[in-house]
């Protein structure tokens, strides 16, 4: 007899999602060896699903190396790995309620991001394209200025971790799936690290880029993992077209400045 247990595990102090699956193998010629879909409907239950392809920068997939979780003000509930990617399957998600959408790289933890986005889905979706988990290309220690690449300078860390890390995102090449703001409305991303790091006090956020509009008012949003919900800040850019937003950012997550 083998037996197979399968732990599923969720980050954040939210209680976790666990199955279990045991599987009996007849040696005998009578033996079943009929396989069972991962990601077959679940009978029975009225949630929702989900799918999607997941790849590191490098192109390599992501499948084994990566979990998926959508987490709501309750529980979370960690993705299956089928033949085409991550599923969730039909009938696993509650739906019409604010999920943190969390992609938690098991390998390279300092090496790779840790992409997030919050999703209230109605019904069952799949991402149209695979999302890319790039890596990490500015690192630092946070006793002084931060550059976080793509013009963005952050000041002001308390010195909660030790180091951050940071990455700007390229939502046209695999980024993100987003609900609550236009994609052609975001001006730049970034993942920084360590994912979902609280600061004591907020960091001031200062971007510089031939885009900004002096007299124009931005909006930043910061992913919140533990509220299911995106942190919005407004700036006006100054004369001299630079954005500065003081004591803004206070948690270490996805940052996304839109228009």
């Amino acid at each position: 007899m083998l037996l197979l247990i399968v732990n599923l595990f969720a980050c954040g102090d939210k209680s976790t999602d666990t199955g279990t699956e045991t599987t009996d193998t007849n040696t005998t010629d009578t033996a079943d060896t009929t396989e069972t879909d991962p990601c077959a409907p679940l009978e029975g239950l009225d949630g929702i699903g989900m799918t999607g392809e997941i790849i590191f920068a490098d192109g390599t997939e992501a499948q084994g190396n990566v979990r998926v979780q959508m987490c709501n003000a309750d529980t979370c509930y960690v993705a299956k790995w089928g033949d085409s990617g991550f599923c969730f399957p039909e009938g696993t998600l509650p739906s019409d309620m604010p999920y943190a959408f969390d992609i938690v790289p098991t390998i390279d933890a300092d090496k790779y991001a840790n992409p997030l986005t919050i999703l209230t889905p109605t019904e069952s979706f799949a991402l149209t394209s695979p999302l890319v988990i790039p890596e990490f290309t500015h690192t630092g220690p946070t006793d002084t200025d931060f550059d976080a690449g793509n013009g963005l300078v952050v000041s002001n860390l308390d010195g909660t971790t030790e180091t951050i890390m940071s990455t700007s995102i390229d939502l046209e090449s695999g980024g993100l799936p987003l609900e609550h703001v236009a994609p052609e409305k975001v001006l730049a991303g970034w993942y920084f690290g360590p994912f979902d790091t609280h600061l004591e006090t907020g960091a001031t956020l200062m971007w510089s880029n031939e885009n900004i509009v002096s007299g124009t008012t931005y909006q930043i949003h910061n992913g919140d993992y533990e509220n299911q919900s995106w942190q919005i800040t407004e700036s006006t850019a100054s004369s001299d077209g630079v954005l500065e937003v003081p004591m803004g950012l206070t948690i270490l997550s996805s940052l996304l400045i839109t228009e």
